[in-house]
């Protein structure tokens, strides 16, 4: 797909043509991930309340209702999965580069330094406590690193972020549990026009 479309770059821009056929393509892509993934999304949203407190039925609900109970919830999950969440995250990650010979221990040193300014810039822990919520929660959990060229007065700065689940579809296809086999990843996220017009 990427390669159709860099034949058709002219000068450096992309003609509006073929950027309108990529929109398509992408939209019929994003259909396709969205239709598969609905049923795993309605469970991830009920395990998502359940870690929340939501754990009653609407019928076990009714049914309390019925007999003059109250619906007391006595949330166990909560707290494992926090005290789980803390355990994986209670240490920041280490970056290590390992040169291929001598003359690049210098040049793995200087890359191992700007992963770790990556991170801490970034607020990497609190980033992977998020994920790690999702994870343990939901079962999947997404980080993503970009390129924000405003930050650092306009210099630009590679960040890394927290993807919510809700916003990530996958390749149907893709049979790794890693997604390294996937033909695509797409990150959606719905913004209302408001929000769209002030961004």
């Amino acid at each position: 797909m990427a390669s159709s479309l860099a034949t058709t770059v002219i000068g450096g821009r992309v003609p509006i043509k073929a950027r309108k056929e990529r929109a398509a393509r992408v939209w019929n892509m994003w259909k396709d991930f969205d239709n598969f993934r609905q049923s795993w999304a309605r469970e991830a949203a009920a395990d998502d309340d359940f870690y929340l407190g939501n754990q009653w039925t609407r019928h076990q609900l009714m049914s309390l209702g019925e007999k003059g109970m109250a619906p007391i919830v006595i949330n166990r999950t909560m707290p494992i999965i926090l005290q789980e969440v803390a355990i994986f995250t209670a240490r920041s990650p280490g970056f290590k580069v390992v040169p291929r010979d001598d003359g690049d221990v210098e040049i793995a040193q200087l890359w191992g330094d700007v992963l770790s300014y990556i991170w801490q810039n970034s607020n990497g822990d609190s980033e992977l406590q998020q994920t790690a919520r999702d994870y343990f929660t939901m079962g999947a959990g997404y980080m993503h690193s970009y390129i924000d060229p405003i930050a650092d007065d306009g210099r630009g700065e590679i960040l890394i972020e927290s993807v919510p689940i809700w916003d990530v579809y996958w390749d149907p296809n893709s049979r790794k549990i890693d997604g390294s086999d996937a033909r695509a990843v797409i990150i959606s996220r719905q913004i209302d026009e408001d929000s769209l017009i002030f961004m």
